[in-house]
């Protein structure tokens, strides 16, 4: 699982680095084209201030993307908060992307889903652990 967990911390560093190029993803298109997609309907106030704030929520999610991934390759204490945190970012991502975007179910789904396994591994406690206890114990 470790490995794992080092694999999806390099795709969120390189995500979170590559928000600092628009060539690779342009925040701005691709919130003007959400807003276009998500009018008339609950999202398009969201989307419209997400639009309107584009340049700050391409820092914002590139840091928190950065830092997300930097957490899971080197600090294990905050591991859990970093996958709640991107099951949290992957969830708003695919709310107000998908009219626009019907790939982020997969690309997005797939992240939540392996960022699922990976939380379910930090909160369950392995073998080795359970082993330690019971020796404690005796």
């Amino acid at each position: 699982m470790k490995i794992l967990q080092k694999i999806v911390g390099i795709i969120y560093v390189l995500a979170g680095l590559g928000k600092a190029f628009p060539q690779l993803e342009n925040v701005s298109e691709v919130l003007h084209n959400a807003l276009l997609a998500n009018q008339n309907t609950i999202l398009e106030g969201v989307s419209e201030w997400l639009y309107l704030n584009s340049a700050f929520i391409n820092i914002f999610v590139g840091i928190a993307l950065f830092s997300s991934g930097l957490v899971l390759l080197i600090n294990k204490s905050l591991v859990k908060a970093a996958i709640i945190g991107q099951i949290l970012m992957l969830i708003c991502f695919i709310t107000i992307l998908h009219k626009a975007y019907w790939q982020i179910f997969i690309i997005d789904g797939v992240l939540f889903f392996i960022a699922l396994i990976l939380l379910l591994n930090q909160l369950t406690p392995s073998f080795k652990d359970k082993k330690q206890r019971n020796l404690q114990t005796l």
